[in-house]
């Protein structure tokens, strides 16, 4: 997988179609319930704000055309976007807790590079199905 989407500057849908896995792997980890209520964002970083012309305008276009079309999570246009310097520092790393492991440890599920996929939910829903994190 190439998260990298300013590589994608010619061919933007293909772009797209390249956070296809992540998505696919999204839902399959939602239970189908809380996936109309699992808000699915992209934050690009750098590379997206340092493409000339429009061509991180229509990568976004490609992504958010995706969300729109493939996906049952909740999805809004203007959560698709390139995040400012400030906002890509504040965003920290997360990981998925495994509830099959013994240990109950974290478990990555993808190391987002270039583009980051983030689904924000409420601790209490994490917990419904994750019952053994604190």
């Amino acid at each position: 997988i190439n998260l990298d989407l300013s590589s994608y500057a010619n061919n933007p849908k293909a772009g797209a179609l390249s956070l296809k896995p992540l998505l696919d792997k999204a839902e399959s980890v939602v239970p189908k319930d809380l996936q109309p209520q699992t808000p699915l964002k992209l934050g690009a970083t750098a590379g997206l704000r340092l493409l000339k012309g429009d061509a991180a305008v229509k990568i976004l276009q490609a992504v958010r055309d995706l969300f729109k079309n493939e996906t049952t999570l909740n999805y809004k246009a203007e959560w698709v976007s390139v995040l400012d310097g400030t906002q890509e520092g504040s965003y920290f790393w997360v990981g998925i807790i495994d509830p099959k492991k013994p240990s109950g440890r974290a478990k990555p599920i993808q190391y987002l590079h270039a583009a980051k996929l983030a689904c924000n939910t409420k601790v209490k829903d994490i917990k419904s199905v994750f019952p053994n994190i604190d």
